[in-house]
């Protein structure tokens, strides 16, 4: 039953964010810090933080695709880092957490930030997400 709503919630991420980029991304890691260096994303001047925030959203839906799990979540993560009212990247968490405490807790995060943001479809995916779990 759930795998459904993963695969609704992806499918929905993707279909609002257009095609995605076939951007590839490399971990890199330190003492205490872990750096994602990857071409796909340019941050210029010009890039606005809800734009560099997309880009990350993007490469976690197509990491999730693949099968890149962790990767996506730290995608995910790294969108919220620049924008921290980017519902899609409280959504992507949640589907990767799925019906935990902390996936609730993402996906009711994105359903308030999409109503918010005048955003009724993404509102109404997050909401049917949270009632399903709630089954």
């Amino acid at each position: 039953m759930y795998k459904n709503i993963f695969i609704s919630g992806l499918t929905f991420i993707s279909v609002l964010l257009g095609t995605i980029t076939n951007s590839h991304a490399a971990l890199t890691f330190s003492a205490d810090t872990i750096n994602i260096v990857q071409a796909g994303i340019k941050e210029s001047k010009s890039s606005t933080t809800v734009d560099r925030s997309m880009q990350y959203i993007d490469l976690g839906i197509a990491a999730q695709k693949r099968g890149q799990d962790q990767d996506a979540l730290l995608y995910y993560h790294q969108a919220l880092k620049i924008d921290k009212n980017n519902a899609y990247a409280f959504m992507g968490i949640a589907t990767l957490l799925g019906t935990t405490n902390e996936g609730i807790t993402c996906m009711a995060a994105a359903a308030m930030l999409f109503q918010e943001q005048g955003n009724p479809e993404g509102y109404e995916v997050a909401m049917n997400w949270l009632n399903e779990a709630a089954k």
